[in-house]
């Protein structure tokens, strides 16, 4: 919700929409997104959201778990929750979080199917900053850079490194490919270290891992095809970052790909 709102100041009309404040109902944030902020950030719980209940015209709100025990003094003029999967933990935060809800934003249609019944709800895609995009070299010395030859297959995979995001099936896929397919998996999370142990173990020499937060048109342009792995996801915007690019998709039938994925064809 963090990168959603941030977005939302970013590209908005300054002049006819005004963020007031971005309340984080946890009890930590990454210092590098809080840095990166374009708006007052609070990290507090019941009264910092009543508060800032008191003082918008309009609280949009994710499926934090947060506030589902005092939604019901939650009274915004308008209330707007973001439903961004089409998993158990939204379904059930929509369903404690109704006496506060107004309407309902699914970013997917598959969401809006899976998750939304019985809400007033309007499917908006996530868009595509294309700043973040940008190439700081060419793709031959990108490629070389991560340690790959002009005639290899580079498969790219960009996520967090964590079990729903199922990375290890990229490894065993290039295992099971010609030798020279290989993989740039780009990305951070608490598997990292394990799925470096399995590459190093089953495709030694086949692989390059990459932790990259700019210049994200540096590692797209390196790939001859991307793929999401993922058991579920909320959207998947790497997909259409990968799509703005130029790259053909591979995916498991989650998220985003119901919307814009067309098989055979891109």
């Amino acid at each position: 919700m963090l990168f959603r709102s941030q977005s939302l100041a970013k590209f908005s009309n300054p002049k006819r929409l005004k963020f007031t404040r971005c309340v984080v109902t946890g009890d930590y944030i990454e210092p590098q997104i809080a840095k990166s902020y374009r708006m007052p950030l609070e990290v507090g719980g019941r009264e910092s959201v009543l508060r800032a209940c008191r003082d918008c015209d309009v609280m949009l709100v994710s499926d934090s778990a947060g506030i589902v025990e005092f939604a019901h003094e939650i009274k915004p003029p308008l209330c707007v929750m973001v439903a961004h999967g089409d998993g158990h933990w939204t379904r059930s935060r929509l369903a404690w979080l109704r006496p506060a809800i107004h309407h309902v934003v699914a970013v997917s249609e598959l969401v809006k199917k899976i998750v939304c019944d019985g809400f007033p709800t309007t499917v908006i895609h996530n868009g595509v900053d294309a700043g973040r995009l940008a190439a700081s070299m060419g793709r031959d010395a990108a490629r070389a850079k991560f340690g790959f030859q002009p005639d290899d297959f580079v498969l790219g995979w960009v996520g967090r490194f964590s079990e729903e995001k199922n990375p290890f099936a990229v490894i065993e896929a290039i295992e099971r490919s010609p030798k020279n397919f290989k993989v740039l998996m780009v990305g951070f999370g608490y598997l990292r270290a394990e799925l470096m142990e399995l590459a190093n173990e089953r495709i030694p020499g086949r692989f390059a891992f990459v932790r990259r937060d700019e210049y994200l048109g540096d590692v797209y342009g390196s790939m001859d095809a991307f793929c999401l792995t993922s058991f579920s996801e909320g959207y998947g915007l790497v997909l259409a970052e990968a799509m703005l690019c130029g790259l053909p998709i591979i995916s498991t039938p989650v998220g985003l790909v119901h919307d814009v994925v067309v098989d055979r064809v891109n």
